[in-house]
């Protein structure tokens, strides 16, 4: 059971792994998303015009931009109420984050589709799901025998130990998949069999 618990953390591992640059595109994306929930996307402003000229053509108003006597001016043919000019404008911050994450989806759906026709860009689930099935197989010793189980179930009994290259035992046992390991047959050895009328016993 323990096992079993595992797997997902082992599987999450072993996906990232494989796929660090697929992966920070995603951290990426989520960052950009997440964070540009923090900034307003438009904030409602008001200014009001230091002083104002009427002329044939409408008003024009000025408003101080800095403190130098710098001014920007703005034209209405009607008058502004209390020479107060509304807007609305967006923050930068959302924009900045918003374009990260929309960058970074466009850039992941580019590798998901050259992935189709491409293994090395594709995700590879299968060998990850693959390496990570190895976590659920054991190997127990009994009367010189190797039994590799996984799930209570035999999947296999060699007169020798395998060779667990690169960690990945599944592979060796020629599991690729859960359903590959239940339509083995539910086996215990003798000492498990052992242990479990001890546990009753107690």
């Amino acid at each position: 059971m323990k096992r079993l618990l595992l797997f997902p953390i082992v599987l999450i591992y072993n996906t990232i792994r494989t796929n660090i640059i697929k992966t920070i595109f995603v951290a990426l994306a989520i960052t950009g998303f997440y964070c540009s929930r923090g900034y307003t996307e438009d904030i409602h402003s008001t200014k009001t015009a230091d002083f104002v000229v009427k002329n044939d053509t409408g008003y024009t108003y000025f408003f101080a931009k800095t403190n130098d006597g710098d001014y920007s001016t703005m034209t209405t043919k009607t008058p502004l109420k209390n020479n107060t000019y509304s807007y609305t404008e967006t923050q930068d911050g959302y924009y900045g984050f918003q374009i990260l994450g929309w960058v970074s989806i466009i850039i992941l759906v580019i590798g998901f589709f050259i992935g189709l026709g491409d293994e090395e860009v594709s995700w590879e689930f299968d060998e990850c799901l693959e390496k990570s099935l190895s976590v659920l197989i054991i190997c127990e010793i009994e009367d010189d025998k190797f039994y590799y189980m996984a799930l209570g179930r035999l999947i296999r009994k060699s007169d020798r130990q395998l060779n667990d290259y690169y960690n990945n035992i599944a592979h060796e046992l020629n599991i690729h998949s859960f359903s590959d390991i239940l339509n083995c047959p539910k086996f215990k050895t003798k000492s498990q069999k052992r242990g479990e009328l001890l546990d009753k016993l107690v």
